[in-house]
């Protein structure tokens, strides 16, 4: 059975996407090569629990993030942000 999340993630929902997006973005700063490519020359981090992924190129002394994107929405939608 999935797990429906904490009593505060329930009754604030909103604390628990914060706390996702932080988890990403922290996991990207430490690790940006254990993301998979993406499109454009970009990788994603996805969001646990929400259809969302977060769109980043790494460049060699900084990282860029692109976007954070739905996952079944207008794919690509941001191309124009990483020429």
């Amino acid at each position: 059975m999935p797990s429906r999340g904490t009593a505060e993630e329930i009754r604030r929902p909103h604390l628990s996407s914060a706390l996702k997006w932080n988890q990403a973005v922290e996991k990207i700063c430490e690790h940006p090569a254990s993301f998979p490519p993406y499109l454009y020359g970009t990788q994603k981090c996805l969001l646990k629990k929400f259809p969302y992924l977060v769109v980043f190129r790494e460049y060699r002394d900084h990282l860029f993030l692109v976007a954070v994107a739905h996952g079944r929405r207008e794919p690509g939608y941001w191309r124009k942000r990483v020429r």
